[in-house]
């Protein structure tokens, strides 16, 4: 009886431990960052959530390296109001790399004038490679996932 309990303990204890290890923490935290820098910036800031060689995938459409994705920031920033809501984030830690998958609901409008109603509702996933370097996690991949969209 006490092997059994000893050994379901040990098994436990191993599933907390990897499914907690401090770089699963430091890419949550990241995928949380995610959302207001995108939306606010600063876009320097934005991209330094990438790697330098980092790569956003929307579509056939691939924009790489940190001037690319501050250009994209601004560009995407200058007309529109973008507000990206974050949720099921799952960060993966294997023998493979670290990576994740987060669905995102996203509402984007014109901006200036009056609060209204936004123009465009977005829902899909994010799947990342993640790496870690500078002390933090860096997106080294992120694929875009489009599930639902309201001009479609």
């Amino acid at each position: 009886m006490r092997l059994a309990y000893l050994s379901l303990l040990l098994m436990l204890s191993a599933c907390s431990t990897e499914s907690r290890t401090p770089f699963v923490d430091l890419c949550a935290k990241t995928v949380k960052d995610y959302g207001p820098l995108r939306d606010e910036g600063p876009a320097e800031a934005y991209a330094d959530l990438f790697t330098v060689d980092g790569e956003f995938h929307l579509g056939p459409n691939v924009t790489q390296g940190r001037d690319a994705l501050i250009a994209r920031h601004k560009a995407a920033n200058t007309a529109s109001v973008w507000r990206h809501n974050m949720t099921d984030i799952r960060i993966i830690d294997s023998e493979a790399g670290l990576s994740g998958n987060t669905r995102f609901h996203i509402f984007t409008g014109p901006k200036g004038g009056k609060p209204s109603a936004p123009s465009r509702e977005i829902i899909g996933d994010y799947h990342d490679e993640f790496v870690i370097e500078e002390g933090g996690c860096k997106i080294k991949t992120r694929k875009v996932k489009i599930v639902f969209d309201s001009l479609n």
